[in-house]
């Protein structure tokens, strides 16, 4: 068995959100994990792996409180993959978080974390 090198715990979660990357926002982004340092987003189209930077901008709705949470980030890995429909898994890194944002990406995972539970 191989040992999890990840500095953060990953968290399934299904999220939406926007995304821009180079000259291209997608506005109905996917998520399918998110940790303290960045998290796998799902595009339905191709990205181009000259890019490496990138912005992103998410909502999550939980009870009465709406918690908004924006990042750079650091594209680490991009697959385009076929699975039940074309769409490409973006792996990104968090970079330079305030400590608004970092406080509002805790709670977004404190809620997936509950969910699972």
């Amino acid at each position: 068995m191989f040992k999890d090198r990840r500095k953060f715990s990953r968290y399934p979660c299904d999220l939406t959100m926007s995304v821009e990357i180079g000259d291209s926002t997608f506005t109905t982004t996917e998520c399918s994990n998110i940790s303290l340092g960045g998290m796998c987003i799902v595009v339905d189209n191709k990205v181009d792996k000259s890019i490496k930077f990138g912005t992103l901008h998410l909502t999550k709705k939980c009870d009465s409180e709406e918690i908004n949470f924006q990042a750079k980030l650091i594209i680490l890995w991009s697959n385009f993959k076929y699975v039940d429909r074309f769409d490409t898994r973006i792996g990104v890194m968090f970079k330079d978080l305030d400590s608004e944002n970092k406080e509002n990406l805790q709670k977004i995972i404190s809620t997936q974390s509950m969910q699972l539970n």
